[in-house]
């Protein structure tokens, strides 16, 4: 995998701070806490200094990440850069310093990077919950240390699941894909499993799809697809697909199926020197499909997506994952619900990384990734 491009990384509007600079100060989550994001809707065409938000919520000098987070694949969805707003805070329309380098439509999100000067997270740092329009992502920059002995999870918090039939020879809905919501249908919804028998979600990194479900009444549901076979992941970053819901059959003594499960979200880290290991966990795992006492189970969700930039990092034994959620298991006459796929996490690093992640992590050595030995004189200017 290439280092990604200038445009996905601080330096493009921080010179010589790869990982910020540190004018929010120390972080430190001491207990249960979910991250607050400024974040908003956007669109904007590429080449253009201009982004239209859906309300007034930056200020002038906010660093800022893009994201197509939801859209079909001719809109780029998983695409993203890193931008800065020079003017226009506090009304829908944002001029930036760089021109766009990307167009993002519908689906697409903006979202402020906090510059920490280090974070410490001793209990657990959340996303907040995507709701089909923004969110479902962990976000920040860290100049000094970053040490999690707590955990940081963007788990479930992705795309969301489909919903188990009730009631006699009912289907499940598919889980959501990056395109859309589900409706009740027992084929792929892109990365959403198929609904009616829990079929598994698309991962957010993997070639496998999700595997699908079986399922008594309403037909063998489809598993959704492994963004790996339809898009360019050096650029690409995307939630987990939802599983898709269980379905029931004929029988009046099968009441209800399994929910599907949600998908994983995404982690993005801009960190100095990172550590995690001893009990820690940085989770963007898709969720498990929920069990049915009666029918189908539901089909498990598909791993989002952990991205750090970072100069060392020592990240201990499989404490960072992806991973897909299992199919939930049937009741009485049902089926099981299929597993999901695994999602992606990537490290780019100027120095030593150590340790291990699940999935595999892609592991890219970028040299750009260095301090300025000028550029703390100009942090907090």
């Amino acid at each position: 995998m290439a280092n990604l491009a200038a445009y996905q990384k601080l330096t493009r509007v921080l010179s010589g701070q790869p990982f910020g600079n540190g004018v929010d100060g120390a972080l430190t989550v001491s207990s249960g806490t979910t991250q607050s994001l400024t974040c908003k809707a956007c669109t904007g065409t590429a080449t253009s200094n201009e982004l239209t938000i859906a309300s007034g919520a930056f200020t002038n000098g906010d660093v800022v990440l893009i994201h197509q987070t939801s859209g079909d694949w001719t809109s780029g969805v998983g695409q993203w850069e890193v931008n800065k707003v020079a003017s226009g805070g506090g009304t829908t329309t944002l001029t930036l310093t760089e021109a766009l380098h990307y167009s993002f439509a519908t689906g697409a999100q903006v979202l402020k990077i906090p510059m920490y000067s280090s974070v410490s997270i001793t209990d657990t740092l959340s996303a907040t919950a995507w709701n089909g329009t923004i969110a479902g992502m962990i976000l920040f920059a860290s100049s000094g240390t970053t040490t999690i002995t707590g955990t940081l999870s963007a788990k479930g918090l992705g795309f969301r699941n489909g919903v188990g039939g009730v009631g006699q020879n009912s289907a499940g809905t598919q889980g959501e894909g990056e395109a859309s919501v589900g409706g009740t249908n027992t084929a792929a919804n892109g990365e959403g499993g198929g609904g009616g028998g829990g079929g598994g979600a698309g991962g957010a990194g993997g070639g496998a799809t999700g595997n699908g479900g079986n399922s008594i009444g309403a037909g063998a549901a489809t598993g959704g697809t492994g963004i790996q076979s339809v898009a360019d992941l050096t650029t690409n970053f995307l939630f987990g697909g939802g599983g898709g819901g269980g379905g029931v059959d004929n029988n009046p003594t099968e009441l209800a199926a399994g929910d599907g499960g949600d998908g994983g979200g995404i982690i993005f880290v801009f960190a100095k020197d990172f550590i995690c290991n001893s009990a820690t966990l940085v989770s963007a795992n898709g969720n498990n499909g929920a069990n049915a006492a009666r029918g189908g189970g539901g089909g498990g969700a598909g791993g989002g997506c952990v991205l750090l930039q970072v100069a060392t990092a020592t990240i201990g034994t499989t404490k960072i994952k992806a991973e897909y959620g299992g199919g939930g298991t049937a009741g009485t006459n049902g089926s099981d619900g299929g597993g999901g796929s695994n999602g992606r996490v990537t490290i780019h690093h100027s120095g030593t990384i150590t340790g291990t992640a699940s999935p595999t992590f892609t592991d890219v050595t970028d040299t750009s990734l260095v301090e300025s030995s000028a550029s703390g004189f100009f942090a907090f200017l």
